[in-house]
């Protein structure tokens, strides 16, 4: 992640996300969005948050200087973190939320984590 190039490819996936956000939130009407339309509002917005997650690791990696087997684990749990922001949010928006649904997506991270891990 302490490549110029990655940093680079990482401020243009989150500059290109965060507008496709915008513009998802700002001039598209929900009601004429199929299923498509909404994948690609949740895809940007993961993307978003990942990038914005990357970024704000990069920040702490230049100010602290971690190890590169924290930055290798880092890159993978901010996706995850994103992705559960992502999924809670789409759960909550279907009416699928509630905190049993969220302990056991939080369960599901932490197999995924152990498996990976173990691998």
């Amino acid at each position: 992640m302490a490549s110029s190039r990655m940093l680079i490819g990482v401020i243009a996936i989150f500059l290109f996300s965060f507008c496709s956000f915008l513009f998802f939130l700002f001039f598209i009407n929900p009601e004429y969005l199929d299923f498509s339309g909404f994948l690609a509002f949740y895809i940007s917005l993961l993307v978003w948050i990942w990038s914005l997650v990357l970024l704000f690791g990069y920040y702490l990696d230049k100010k602290v200087q971690l190890p590169d087997a924290v930055i290798k684990g880092f890159i993978r749990c901010s996706g995850l973190f994103a992705g559960f922001i992502i999924i809670n949010m789409l759960m909550s928006q279907i009416g699928l939320w509630s905190v049993y649904a969220m302990i056991g997506l939080i369960a599901v991270i932490v197999a995924f984590e152990y498996w990976v891990r173990k691998r």
